[in-house]
């Protein structure tokens, strides 16, 4: 979230839903309890936009999301897969030979057109977003597979 909408908007927004104000100082604020749709409103209101989709599906599904990329020729194309088919237009940085360029996703989809069929391509090459990610997700069927069995 916070790569998504920024430092100042991030903890404006924690500071908001833990103090119930954007500047607290010692004793001007009490600790406070707030309910998830609160911190979606205060979050979509710090950063100017409706954020209700980033939260539909990080805090109220139990998968993470999961990037699909398909390769044709010049054509790299990206979608997100969500539970339930949820809107999720999270933008997906890309580099290509060396060069970064953000891919909206304003759809859910998007696309980036190659300078040739052999362009060296990263995506997400940070590593920044939440996602369902079958290297890891085999890594750790690997590991469960290892440990040894107890008795019940």
């Amino acid at each position: 979230m916070r790569g998504l909408i920024g430092d100042q908007a991030f903890w404006t927004s924690i500071r908001r839903e833990v103090y119930g104000r954007p500047d607290p100082r010692p004793g001007n604020f009490q600790p406070r309890f707030g309910s998830t749709n609160e911190f979606v409103a205060v979050t979509s209101q710090e950063a100017g936009r409706n954020l209700k989709w980033f939260f539909d599906v990080y805090l109220r599904q139990a998968h993470l999301p999961r990037l699909v990329t398909t390769r044709q020729g010049t054509t790299l194309t990206l979608q997100w897969r969500t539970p339930r088919g949820l809107p999720f237009p999270m933008p997906v940085e890309v580099a290509v030979d060396g060069q970064r360029q953000v891919v909206s996703m304003a759809s859910g989809g998007g696309s980036v057109t190659l300078p040739s069929a052999n362009s060296v391509v990263t995506v997400d090459p940070e590593s920044k977003i939440l996602r369902q990610n079958d290297a890891i997700d085999r890594y750790r069927d690997d590991q469960a597979s290892k440990k040894p069995k107890t008795a019940s």
